[in-house]
């Protein structure tokens, strides 16, 4: 492994950083969400052909002016976190020589709190080089690592015919306001309405029916799954979900509910439900684009009740029907008018001890439920590093036992279906053998 040769970097920019920026309510939030997930976000991609080490680097330097927040540390202040902007930077990235060094660093933590949001790692290759990027929780969610990459790689480009080039500083909104701001005000009833049942339910719902992953605190191994599915594949899929009026991601989720029936029995105390992300910028922003790198997804829902369905296809129509009723109301927004505001109000390491003494009662009561995050399509657009990437895809944040959190994104028509798990809590099921019973719920082509 070797690092490419020190950037020389220009002052200009910098003067325009300050050194402190304040945090935004999500990015502190997040912090929470250590006790389920190793808070990371990475996309992988197969290069068209071979990129310049050095010219790269600079780019992934020059991405740390051009969002700031990239280029600090979270400093979690118990009353008033915020970031704080990293003198020395260390490289930001690492070329390495063989794929199992690529391996390591895929696996490596990233901490939000010593060092910059975002790291990389670039295995040479002679069919096309791998980058892998990395990104804090803290920071940027899955839609803002897509514009993340896109940023570098523009950057990286722009390097190859004007060498001294520098992007300016962005400092736009990175809270949840540019999107409540859209939000009609005659809309807020329903939405209070969804959040206390929301709330109810987390609160007070018996105990879930969930994958048979061991609640071990002390798991530290992570091991990523990934599989890919070819146009053909995704082109079947879509086509027979309009069956049922169901879309690729009620497939997934109804496929994930269904195989958990052949690793265990539901009991009578449980009922069954799932849970899942919306990406905020697709579904409320004009151009699906935030204003700057940021957190702007939440969590949802899907309730089946006391059982799945006898087949595949009855617990599709179920999710599906579930999924027609969020996005009729407001789908995502419950946190967003109401806790995230008042967690703005309080202390924030008392809000933070809470969310964490909150989020190990649901675990030790058997509340939480698995998850499953569709993170959107990757266009050619995040990915172009001189030429379009031949394929790319995202890993989601590894969840730690016993949660488990898959992951779908797509790239040129194609799908990819990944997870982290932690081997030591999967006791009756591997990472890899639970992506291919997810996949065995579909009938074949």
């Amino acid at each position: 492994m070797f690092l490419p040769k020190d950037i020389s970097r220009l002052d200009a920019p910098d003067t325009l950083i300050p050194n402190q920026i304040p945090s935004q309510p999500m990015d502190g939030f997040i912090t929470a969400l250590d006790t389920m997930s190793e808070l990371m976000i990475q996309m992988e991609i197969d290069c068209a052909g071979s990129l310049d080490p050095d010219r790269l680097a600079q780019a992934l330097d020059h991405t740390l002016d051009a969002e700031p927040v990239l280029g600090c540390r979270f400093v979690p202040d118990p009353k008033h976190p915020y970031w704080e902007r990293v003198e020395k930077r260390p490289a930001t990235l690492q070329v390495v020589d063989t794929s199992d060094d690529l391996d390591r660093f895929r696996i490596s933590s990233i901490d939000s709190g010593n060092g910059c949001q975002l790291q990389a790692c670039l295995h040479p290759r002679s069919d096309g080089d791998r980058l892998l990027l990395k990104v804090s929780h803290e920071a940027s969610d899955a839609g803002g690592l897509k514009e993340i990459s896109a940023i570098v790689s523009s950057i990286y480009n722009e390097l190859d015919s004007n060498p001294s080039y520098r992007p300016e500083p962005n400092f736009g909104c990175r809270n949840h306001k540019q999107v409540m701001k859209l939000v009609p005000f005659k809309a807020y009833p329903r939405i209070f309405i969804n959040y206390f049942k929301e709330l109810f339910l987390n609160i007070l719902h018996p105990a879930t029916f969930r994958l048979p992953i061991e609640t071990r605190r002390e798991a530290t191994e992570v091991e990523f799954s990934v599989r890919h599915l070819s146009a053909e594949q995704v082109s079947f899929l879509s086509q027979y979900g309009k069956r049922f009026g169901a879309t690729i991601n009620d497939l997934f989720l109804a496929a994930l509910l269904q195989s958990q029936g052949n690793f265990d029995e539901i009991q009578p105390d449980q009922r069954v439900r799932i849970a899942s992300t919306v990406d905020l910028r697709r579904h409320y922003l004009p151009d699906m684009k935030g204003e700057s790198v940021c957190n702007l997804s939440a969590i949802v829902y899907h309730k089946l009740g006391c059982g799945i369905g006898e087949t595949f296809e009855e617990t599709l129509q179920r999710v599906q029907q579930e999924t027609i009723k969020q996005k009729r109301s407001w789908l995502g927004l419950n946190a967003y008018l109401f806790t995230i505001p008042l967690v703005t109000c309080m202390n924030y390491g008392k809000a933070i001890e809470g969310a964490r003494k909150a989020i190990f009662d649901w675990i030790d009561k058997g509340r939480m439920a698995n998850a499953f995050t569709n993170m959107g399509p990757i266009e050619a657009k995040h990915v172009t590093y001189g030429q379009p990437a031949r394929r790319a895809w995202l890993l989601p944040p590894p969840g730690r036992p016993p949660e488990f959190l898959g992951g779908l994104t797509g790239y040129n028509g194609t799908l990819t279906l990944s997870a982290g798990t932690y081997p030591e809590a999967m006791e009756k099921i591997t990472g890899d053998g639970l992506l291919d019973a997810i996949l065995d719920q579909f009938p074949e082509p």
